[in-house]
Order: structure tokens, then C-alpha cells, then sequence
């Protein structure tokens, strides 16, 4: 029998309602959830790379997925619990990364109490230059004047989503030099904001998406 995307959809549906009533009935609670909010080549797949190698995060590399509410959260935590092979483990938060704004099409849902964002942007020509770059070797290529754009749109929304008044959660706001050049000092103070058992290193595991 072939399935249709149709036919398909319910069944999803009734995947999801089942884990989570799986989760639920064995005490584990909706987990929070932490956004890298960034763009491309600001080094949001290092950091997620960082936060994962920590035992209390997991995730399932960028999922590319809008989050348009907080059965959207529930998702990311069923496919990082998938992942990892983890579907009971007590964990503190599930991550995804986040580099376009067509995958956050509902701003309201920062303000959710379960949610955490940390931003990450880096410096224009650095990033400029590597996305061009990058097209060219993975994608069609990027003109200039593209990659520009979209990094232009893309420090708007950023702008606007860490400044959106009524949000009522805290966010953490590092630059790819903080990362680069004062590793330290920036995993202390994700360490800080996360609220995290033990301490985050600078080296990490390499993940089945890397």
C-alpha cells in the first residue's frame, strides 16, 4: 500500500499524541527548550555542538522545521529524545539552532515560559565572505548582493525578537569573537543563563548530524 503526504499526516499526528502521553504518564515533564537564535556562518552549529556535548542538552542537530507553538516544542523534544536514544533520561532542555526566519513564524511563541533563546551573531564581512563561500561549495551559488541581504533581514529580525517587549524571559546575547576568542568566559556565562550542573569545555563531541 503507498501512502499519501494526506495520509500521512494523521498518522504523525497520533505518533506525537502517544509520545507525548507516553512521557507524560511516566512523570517526565514537558521539557524547556533552548533557541540559537543566529544566521548563517555566525556560529550557531559550534555552540550547538558545545551545549550538546553538556549531558543535561540534547538535540538532533538543526532541524529546519518552523515553530509555530508549543506542541512545535514538544516535537523538538520527542526527535531529540528519538536521537539520542533517550527517551526517559531526565535532561534539563532540548536545543535547535535557528538561522532564517521562515522557521519562527509566530514571534509570540518566544514568549513562552518554556523557552530560552540565546543570540549569536557575527561581525559583516567575516560572515558575508563565508556564506558566499559556503554556496559555492554546497549550494547554488550566492551572489554578493544575496548573501548580503539575507544578513542585512536577518540582523533585523534578530534585533526585533531580542528587544520584543512582553516576552518576560531572559536571553543571552554572544558574538561568534566571544566564542572564537574568549571561549571561556562565554561558556561560564551560557553555564550562568542555562543554569547548568557541571561545567561546558571547549572540546565537543562529534554528533551522528555532524
Amino acid at each position: 500500500m503507498i501512502f499519501s503526504v494526506s495520509m500521512w499526516t494523521p498518522i504523525l499526528r497520533l505518533s506525537l499524541f502517544l509520545a507525548r502521553r507516553a512521557l507524560r504518564s511516566f512523570g517526565v515533564a514537558p521539557l524547556p527548550a533552548v533557541f540559537i537564535m543566529g544566521h548563517m556562518r555566525s556560529g550557531s552549529t559550534l555552540l550547538l555542538h558545545i551545549l550538546m556535548t553538556h549531558p543535561e542538552i540534547i538535540g538532533c542537530g538543526e532541524r529546519n522545521t518552523p515553530y509555530r507553538s508549543s506542541i512545535d516544542l514538544d516535537k523538538l523534544e520527542i526527535a531529540s529524545r528519538v536521537a539520542r536514544r533517550a527517551p526517559f533520561q531526565p535532561v534539563r532542555y532540548a536545543i535547535d539552532q535557528i538561522n532564517h526566519d521562515k522557521f519562527t513564524p509566530n514571534a509570540d511563541l518566544l514568549g513562552d515560559e518554556r523557552l530560552r533563546c540565546i543570540f549569536l551573531i557575527r561581525e559583516p564581512k567575516a560572515t558575508i565572505e563565508s556564506i558566499v563561500n559556503l554556496s559555492r561549495t554546497y549550494y547554488e551559488p550566492w551572489t554578493v548582493q544575496r548573501a548580503v541581504d539575507y544578513y542585512s533581514q536577518r540582523l533585523q529580525t534578530l534585533a526585533e525578537y531580542a528587544t520584543r517587549p512582553g516576552s518576560g524571559n531572559e536571553v543571552l546575547g554572544l558574538t561568534y569573537n566571544d566564542l572564537i576568542a574568549d571561549t571561556s568566559s562565554a561558556l561560564r556565562r551560557l553555564e550562568s543563563f542555562l543554569r547548568l550542573s557541571g561545567t561546558l569545555r571547549e572540546q565537543y563531541m562529534i554528533q551522528s548530524f555532524t
